[in-house]
Parts: structure tokens; C-alpha cells; sequence
């Protein structure tokens, strides 16, 4: 239950860093999302 809960936050966490970073520039968005993904399939 904790797992899938802090999978989910973590996940969340993803998405909002990924909107902050498509604001600055829509260019980098694929390379952190490819990044943040590999980071995130870790902890699981």
C-alpha cells in the first residue's frame, strides 16, 4: 500500500517537473522526461 502510494507521489512529482520544464523550453522536455522515468523505474 505504502509502495504504491509513494509511487504514485513520485510520479506526481514527475509531471509537475515536467510542466515547469516545458514552460522553460519545449525542447527539453523528451531527454528529463527520458531521465526522470529510468530514475523513477528504480525505486520500483
Amino acid at each position: 500500500m505504502f509502495v504504491v502510494a509513494n509511487v504514485n507521489y513520485s510520479f506526481m512529482a514527475v509531471v509537475v517537473a515536467m510542466k515547469i520544464v516545458s514552460k522553460r523550453s519545449k525542447t527539453a522536455v523528451a531527454p528529463v522526461m527520458f531521465m526522470e522515468i529510468h530514475r523513477q523505474m528504480r525505486y520500483i
